[in-house]
């Protein structure tokens, strides 16, 4: 939807300052000169214009079909967990050779990155989250559908007694799946989900208590780029 809206806009905009700039160089002398400058303007409206409507998929290079994070608390402290992020991604160009995983982040720390497809050979901090880059052993094809997991290490990151995760969209997604697993010494009491655009919360639900003391599995279908899915749970 938003690219579609912003094709419209882009449109209608180059059409009236065609038509503005046609009525005006018919009466003026420098009409040249100022040709130049609506073609420079038009221009400008066609490459800077999405940057002020936000992120639309014509940006990224991958369309990610399904992913699923799996977070495991191990121990009844919290202080160790495992998170996995299984995912089913297309490239949107041939020669796709490396991938980005980005918004990464915790309270405590992550470590021990692994990867079943490609080999990492970057991991950095930009701003509070953590970015890791895996190569690929070949070069990928467009619209062709391949399969990969990241797994890494949650260090002292889930010992309140009230915690959350965080699922930052960081590429076009079909749908995404969000399971944490607790441990059978300290079971789930209650959990809330939130949405946020942008920084301002789109949508907040009840506290409600779970079905399942040990599990909970959050279904979001069409995730938009650049939310946040927020899952907070007492236990």
């Amino acid at each position: 939807m938003l690219e579609n809206l912003l094709l419209l806009v882009k449109i209608v905009s180059s059409v009236c300052s065609a038509a503005a700039f046609a009525y005006f160089l018919r009466r003026h002398k420098y009409w040249q000169s100022f040709a130049l400058l609506g073609l420079a303007i038009l221009l400008c409206i066609w490459i800077f214009f999405p940057i002020y409507l936000g992120p639309t998929e014509v940006a990224f290079p991958v369309k990610i079909e399904n992913v699923t994070f799996i977070l495991t608390i191990e121990d009844s402290t919290g202080s160790k967990a495992t998170l996995t992020k299984n995912q089913i991604f297309s490239p949107k160009s041939d020669n796709y050779l490396c991938h980005w995983d980005r918004n990464l982040a915790a309270t405590g720390r992550i470590e021990n990155f692994s990867t079943t497809f490609g080999k990492i050979t970057d991991v950095r901090t930009v701003s509070s989250y953590q970015e890791v880059l895996t190569e690929f052993h070949m070069p990928l094809r467009k619209n062709e559908v391949y399969g990969r997991t990241l797994a890494f290490d949650v260090i002292d990151s889930f010992t309140r007694r009230v915690e959350s995760l965080n699922y930052e969209v960081d590429y076009p997604t079909e749908k995404a799946i969000v399971i944490i697993r607790f441990p059978k010494s300290r079971p789930l009491k209650r959990i809330q989900k939130h949405t946020i655009r942008y920084g301002a919360e789109e949508h907040k639900s009840k506290t409600l208590p779970t079905s399942s003391p040990r599990l909970i599995v959050w279904h979001i279908e069409k995730p938009e780029v650049g939310w946040k899915y927020h899952l907070q749970w007492e236990w």
